[in-house]
């Protein structure tokens, strides 16, 4: 098996476990709580930030086993592809919600775009030795 396909692999297995913290912090802030049910985005983000902090986490020391050593430019790299994949996912969220389609489904929607997003961004661009 390729190095690349191994690691798309251990990216996806990391990707299901980022996409159960999202939904797990989104429906506990927005089925557990009354507050949040008018603040959806705000849910989205904060779910979406916490599985931002996992995904680094898990991909820089187990699906890309990265032997760079400037983790400062590593990190920055990292929160460059991850916060413009959240700025994305923010306002395909908030539009795709003011159209009327349901949270649930555009979270699932949106969940596919971001694994490609990060792979690419991830592999070719923060994790990678030159």
């Amino acid at each position: 098996m390729s190095t690349s396909l191994r690691q798309f692999i251990k990216f996806c297995l990391v990707g299901g476990l980022n996409t159960v913290v999202d939904f797990g912090v989104y429906l506990a802030l927005t089925r557990l709580t009354d507050w949040f049910n008018d603040w959806l985005v705000v849910a989205a983000m904060l779910s979406m930030a916490c599985a931002t902090v996992n995904s680094y986490l898990w991909n820089a020391f187990w699906t890309f086993r990265t032997k760079r050593t400037d983790h400062g430019v590593m990190v920055s790299k990292f929160l460059v592809v991850s916060v413009s994949g959240f700025i994305l996912y923010t306002f395909l969220f908030s539009t795709f919600i003011q159209f009327g389609f349901g949270d649930i489904a555009v979270k699932i929607v949106l969940a596919g775009f971001l694994v490609a997003w990060n792979f690419v961004g991830n592999k070719w661009w923060v994790y990678t030795v030159r």
